[in-house]
């Protein structure tokens, strides 16, 4: 049998695992079910239409336990922070220890870039956003980082070697209130847009394609 009707016989196979488990948690209205699909959702960074059908799966009785009501608390802030929605507003400190309110920060629209000092994805995108910055900021456009489950002294190296020269803001590893829980986030780099409205027009944006779609925006 060749490499490729292994793979394809492997995938069927995983599919029906996948099936068979689904159908089985179902039909179990317990403590097990409503923590097997709250975790599932986690590992698997599942996006709100996956987390609501799963969390449509389960009974009564998994959606009062822990688990279900945490999955419950995550589906509604993925609601709150798709596109098309009304940004989550937050006050935080910047370097110098003044407060900076989203909805405050210059600029017409917005990007919002959740980073850290120790991912390599955040690092390669700070040239793509130094050049959006350079290219339009003003009144119309501005990029304001945040920067988050990071020591603050590695956040200041990271600042001078690449040279950031837009907003920063620094969220404390042990601020209970950050924006992450906010925007729901899972994992970094997570940039965003947003509209003169405090709108969120996309999310997840990378690259070429994040500079071409800014670049479209701000016609």
């Amino acid at each position: 049998r060749s490499a490729s009707q292994a793979n394809d016989t492997l995938r069927r196979a995983e599919q029906l695992l996948q099936q068979k488990t689904q159908q089985f948690l179902s039909q179990h209205d317990d403590l097990i079910t409503a923590y097997t699909f709250q975790t599932n959702a986690l590992m698997k960074e599942a996006g709100l239409a996956e987390s609501k059908r799963m969390y449509e799966n389960m009974g009564p009785g998994a959606k009062a336990t822990l688990s279900g009501r945490l999955m419950k608390e995550r589906i509604d802030r993925m609601e709150k922070t798709q596109g098309g929605a009304v940004a989550p507003d937050f006050t935080l400190q910047d370097l110098n220890g003044k407060e900076v309110t989203l909805s405050k920060v210059p600029g017409k629209i917005k990007i919002l870039d959740f980073w850290a000092s120790w991912c390599g994805p955040c690092r390669s995108e700070i040239p793509n956003l130094i050049e959006l910055q350079t290219k339009f900021g003003g009144e119309k456009f501005t990029v304001l980082g945040v920067n988050v489950w990071d020591e603050e002294e590695s956040f200041k190296e990271a600042l001078e070697a690449e040279g950031l020269t837009y907003p920063q803001i620094y969220v404390p590893v042990d601020n209970d209130e950050n924006a992450t829980e906010l925007y729901n986030i899972q994992g970094i780099p997570l940039i965003m847009l947003f509209g003169p409205d405090g709108t969120i027009i996309k999310r997840g944006l990378r690259g070429q394609e994040m500079k071409n779609f800014v670049a479209e925006q701000l016609k």
